[in-house]
Protein backbone atom coordinates (compact mmCIF):
# COMPACT_ATOMS: atom_id res chain seq x y z
CA UNK A 1 0.00 0.00 0.00
CA UNK A 2 1.36 3.42 -0.91
CA UNK A 3 1.98 5.86 1.91
CA UNK A 4 1.53 9.58 2.23
CA UNK A 5 4.68 11.68 1.96
CA UNK A 6 5.27 14.51 4.42
CA UNK A 7 6.88 17.43 2.59
CA UNK A 8 7.11 19.80 5.56
CA UNK A 9 5.91 20.29 9.12
CA UNK A 10 5.24 23.57 10.96
CA UNK A 11 4.47 23.72 14.69
CA UNK A 12 1.33 25.77 15.41
CA UNK A 13 1.13 24.96 19.14
CA UNK A 14 4.02 23.62 21.23
CA UNK A 15 3.41 23.03 24.94
CA UNK A 16 4.53 20.21 27.24
CA UNK A 17 1.06 18.65 26.99
CA UNK A 18 -0.02 19.40 23.42
CA UNK A 19 1.59 19.96 20.08
CA UNK A 20 -0.33 20.88 16.93
CA UNK A 21 1.36 20.63 13.55
CA UNK A 22 0.43 21.75 10.08
CA UNK A 23 1.90 19.35 7.53
CA UNK A 24 2.21 19.70 3.78
CA UNK A 25 1.70 16.24 2.30
CA UNK A 26 1.61 14.47 -1.02
CA UNK A 27 -0.99 11.74 -1.39
CA UNK A 28 -0.22 8.51 -3.28
CA UNK A 29 -2.21 9.83 -6.28
CA UNK A 30 0.06 12.90 -6.44
CA UNK A 31 -2.42 15.38 -4.92
CA UNK A 32 -1.01 17.93 -2.49
CA UNK A 33 -2.54 19.05 0.79
CA UNK A 34 -0.82 22.14 2.19
CA UNK A 35 -2.54 22.29 5.59
CA UNK A 36 -3.13 18.82 7.03
CA UNK A 37 -3.37 19.27 10.82
CA UNK A 38 -1.89 16.69 13.18
CA UNK A 39 -2.05 16.66 17.00
CA UNK A 40 0.41 15.11 19.48
CA UNK A 41 -0.67 14.60 23.07
CA UNK A 42 1.39 12.74 25.64
CA UNK A 43 1.23 8.95 25.45
CA UNK A 44 -0.96 7.39 28.13
CA UNK A 45 -1.54 4.11 29.89
CA UNK A 46 -4.95 2.63 30.77
CA UNK A 47 -4.96 0.01 33.51
CA UNK A 48 -7.37 -2.90 33.63
CA UNK A 49 -6.76 -3.96 37.22
CA UNK A 50 -8.38 -6.69 39.25
CA UNK A 51 -7.89 -7.37 42.92
CA UNK A 52 -7.25 -10.68 44.67
CA UNK A 53 -10.98 -11.52 44.29
CA UNK A 54 -10.83 -10.85 40.52
CA UNK A 55 -12.98 -7.72 40.85
CA UNK A 56 -12.26 -4.84 38.50
CA UNK A 57 -11.09 -1.54 39.97
CA UNK A 58 -13.16 1.32 38.56
CA UNK A 59 -14.26 4.77 39.66
CA UNK A 60 -16.19 7.77 38.48
CA UNK A 61 -14.28 10.89 37.58
CA UNK A 62 -15.36 14.35 36.50
CA UNK A 63 -13.92 15.04 33.05
CA UNK A 64 -13.73 18.76 32.35
CA UNK A 65 -13.80 18.69 28.53
CA UNK A 66 -16.80 16.33 28.53
CA UNK A 67 -18.44 18.38 31.27
CA UNK A 68 -19.61 15.35 33.22
CA UNK A 69 -18.71 12.51 35.55
CA UNK A 70 -17.78 9.29 33.73
CA UNK A 71 -17.26 5.71 34.79
CA UNK A 72 -13.64 4.95 33.98
CA UNK A 73 -10.48 2.98 34.62
CA UNK A 74 -7.26 4.20 36.21
CA UNK A 75 -5.13 5.93 33.58
CA UNK A 76 -2.47 8.56 33.16
CA UNK A 77 0.46 9.88 31.23
CA UNK A 78 3.61 7.89 30.64
CA UNK A 79 6.54 9.97 31.91
CA UNK A 80 9.76 10.32 29.92
CA UNK A 81 11.47 6.95 29.43
CA UNK A 82 9.08 5.18 31.79
CA UNK A 83 7.73 1.81 30.65
CA UNK A 84 3.99 1.35 30.30
CA UNK A 85 4.05 -1.19 33.14
CA UNK A 86 5.88 1.23 35.48
CA UNK A 87 3.44 4.02 34.57
CA UNK A 88 0.52 1.66 35.20
CA UNK A 89 1.83 0.71 38.64
CA UNK A 90 2.43 4.38 39.55
CA UNK A 91 -0.94 5.62 38.25
CA UNK A 92 -2.93 2.78 39.84
CA UNK A 93 -1.39 3.53 43.23
CA UNK A 94 -1.83 7.32 42.86
CA UNK A 95 -5.47 7.15 41.76
CA UNK A 96 -6.81 4.20 43.76
CA UNK A 97 -4.37 3.24 46.51
CA UNK A 98 -4.06 -0.24 44.99
CA UNK A 99 -0.64 -1.71 44.23
CA UNK A 100 1.61 -4.74 44.23
CA UNK A 101 0.30 -7.51 41.96
CA UNK A 102 1.49 -8.42 38.47
CA UNK A 103 1.55 -6.04 35.49
CA UNK A 104 1.69 -6.95 31.78
CA UNK A 105 1.47 -4.83 28.65
CA UNK A 106 -1.43 -6.11 26.55
CA UNK A 107 -1.27 -3.83 23.52
CA UNK A 108 -0.55 -0.32 22.30
CA UNK A 109 -3.50 1.37 20.58
CA UNK A 110 -3.93 4.40 18.34
CA UNK A 111 -7.00 6.38 19.30
CA UNK A 112 -7.42 8.53 16.18
CA UNK A 113 -4.52 7.65 13.87
CA UNK A 114 -5.62 9.96 11.06
CA UNK A 115 -5.01 13.11 13.06
CA UNK A 116 -3.51 12.17 16.44
CA UNK A 117 0.02 10.87 17.04
CA UNK A 118 -0.30 9.74 20.67
CA UNK A 119 -0.67 6.13 21.78
CA UNK A 120 -2.61 4.34 24.50
CA UNK A 121 -0.83 1.47 26.22
CA UNK A 122 -3.20 -1.04 27.81
CA UNK A 123 -1.77 -2.77 30.87
CA UNK A 124 -3.43 -5.66 32.67
CA UNK A 125 -2.79 -5.71 36.43
CA UNK A 126 -3.84 -8.73 38.47
CA UNK A 127 -3.91 -9.58 42.18
CA UNK A 128 -3.53 -5.97 43.28
CA UNK A 129 -4.45 -4.98 46.82
CA UNK A 130 -5.26 -1.81 48.70
CA UNK A 131 -1.98 -0.64 50.22
CA UNK A 132 -2.35 3.09 50.90
CA UNK A 133 -4.76 5.96 51.33
CA UNK A 134 -5.27 8.07 48.23
CA UNK A 135 -4.58 11.79 48.03
CA UNK A 136 -5.67 13.06 44.61
CA UNK A 137 -3.95 15.79 42.62
CA UNK A 138 -5.71 19.16 42.39
CA UNK A 139 -6.79 18.41 38.80
CA UNK A 140 -8.34 15.04 39.71
CA UNK A 141 -11.96 14.89 40.78
CA UNK A 142 -12.18 11.15 41.41
CA UNK A 143 -14.86 9.36 43.39
CA UNK A 144 -14.40 6.30 45.55
CA UNK A 145 -13.11 3.09 44.02
CA UNK A 146 -15.93 0.87 42.81
CA UNK A 147 -15.11 -2.85 42.70
CA UNK A 148 -17.11 -4.64 40.01
CA UNK A 149 -17.24 -8.27 38.98
CA UNK A 150 -16.37 -9.08 35.38
CA UNK A 151 -20.04 -9.95 34.76
CA UNK A 152 -21.14 -6.57 36.18
CA UNK A 153 -18.66 -4.80 33.90
CA UNK A 154 -19.89 -6.73 30.86
CA UNK A 155 -23.48 -5.78 31.66
CA UNK A 156 -22.53 -2.13 32.25
CA UNK A 157 -20.82 -2.01 28.84
CA UNK A 158 -23.93 -3.52 27.21
CA UNK A 159 -26.09 -0.99 29.06
CA UNK A 160 -24.03 1.91 27.71
CA UNK A 161 -22.75 2.96 31.14
CA UNK A 162 -19.17 3.21 29.82
CA UNK A 163 -18.61 6.27 27.58
CA UNK A 164 -14.82 6.58 27.37
CA UNK A 165 -13.44 4.96 24.22
CA UNK A 166 -10.02 4.16 25.70
CA UNK A 167 -11.62 2.38 28.68
CA UNK A 168 -14.01 0.40 26.47
CA UNK A 169 -11.17 -0.60 24.14
CA UNK A 170 -9.01 -1.64 27.11
CA UNK A 171 -11.83 -3.73 28.53
CA UNK A 172 -12.53 -5.30 25.14
CA UNK A 173 -8.98 -6.57 24.68
CA UNK A 174 -8.49 -7.79 28.24
CA UNK A 175 -11.57 -9.10 30.01
CA UNK A 176 -14.58 -8.94 27.70
CA UNK A 177 -15.30 -11.95 25.52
Amino acid sequence: MKQWERLSRKALVDTPFLKVYEDAIRLPNGSLIADFTVVKKRDIVVIVATDENNELITFREYKYAAGKELLTLPAGQIDGNETAEAAAERELLEETGYGDGEYALVDVLNEYPTKDLHTISVVRATNVKLIKEVIHEATETIGDVELQTIDEVKQAVKNGDWKTTSAIAALAITILD
